[in-house]
């Protein structure tokens, strides 16, 4: 088969993989009673993740024989769990910090501590469920394979773009999937897009960065986890409080300092990473 051919015949498969598993296990989760609603998001992230690996890990293989963790920076030491929970605590403090300076200037007050036995079994189980429904299974499919795929062919910077691209367009395909089978589903806004988008980027320059996926899983998680109970603002959330504008504390926090300054440190991170390895290579 043409080489060219080959590779975006891997790239449509792997990316239809997780587009069309989460509208499969969002059908699945419907068929659970409505009075067991966490019953339901824990089939749906079970059925997803079900049915990412398994198909990913056998397109992998085929692709890179005995090399696919290799290729997919798959580590399967402890080093690899220990990246994911350093680079999650390093977000969830970014995140804290972010929140206190906002407390500092103003610009959100009335600050109350929500916390309890309910609150705390809702994070742990909000933290397994985001973890097999979207970080795992969205990590392994668009930093993982996909993106190894684009390397084998493009230049850094168009492999950036490009899977930031593909991790854009399947919840985009997903919203126009779920609207036609008449499934739940949350509009598609600009400012969704520019989140997305912008989030892939930085999920793949950390992946680079660390060279280890359980990077960008535990980055994702940490994103995923900040968002829902520090910065969401309701009844779930550790802190409640009162701002200037709404939704002024999470574009401060989630997007403008961990998502568009995570892209710019690791950019400069790996600038310089480059530089010195360049500087080694011609000293030997």
């Amino acid at each position: 088969m043409n080489t060219g051919r080959n590779r975006i015949l891997y790239l449509l498969l792997g990316w239809l993989v997780f587009t069309i598993a989460v509208p499969v296990a969002i059908w699945v989760g419907e068929l659970i009673p409505t009075e067991y609603a966490n019953g339901e998001k824990l089939v749906q992230a079970i059925v997803t993740s079900a049915i990412v690996i398994p198909i990913v890990y056998l397109l992998g293989k085929r692709r890179w024989d005995k090399e696919i963790f290799k290729k997919m920076r798959i580590s399967t030491t402890i080093r690899g769990v220990s990246t994911m929970f350093f680079v999650f605590f390093v977000v969830i403090c970014i995140s804290l910090i972010g929140f206190f300076l906002l407390v500092k200037m103003n610009d959100i007050d009335n600050v109350t501590i929500h916390w309890s036995k309910d609150v705390l079994g809702m994070i742990l189980f909000t933290f397994v469920v985001a973890f097999f429904y979207e970080a795992l299974p969205e990590e392994i499919v668009f930093r993982g394979f996909l993106s190894k795929v684009l390397e084998e062919k493009w230049t850094n910077w168009i492999v950036l773009f490009g899977s930031a691209f593909l991790f854009l367009a399947s919840p985009v395909t997903m919203f126009y999937i779920q609207k036609m089978f008449g499934m739940p589903t949350n509009e598609i806004t600009t400012s969704y897009v520019i989140l997305i988008f912008s989030f892939g980027i930085a999920l793949l320059l950390i992946t680079w960065y660390f060279q280890n996926l359980w990077a960008s899983i535990g980055f994702h998680m940490g994103y995923l986890m900040s968002s829902r109970f520090i910065m969401n603002n309701d009844e779930r959330a550790i802190f409640n409080f009162t701002e200037e504008e709404n939704g002024l504390a999470f574009i401060s926090v989630q997007y403008l300092l961990v998502v568009v300054g995570s892209i710019i440190i690791l950019t400069i991170l790996l600038l310089i990473k480059k530089r010195k390895i360049r500087s080694r290579d011609f000293l030997q």
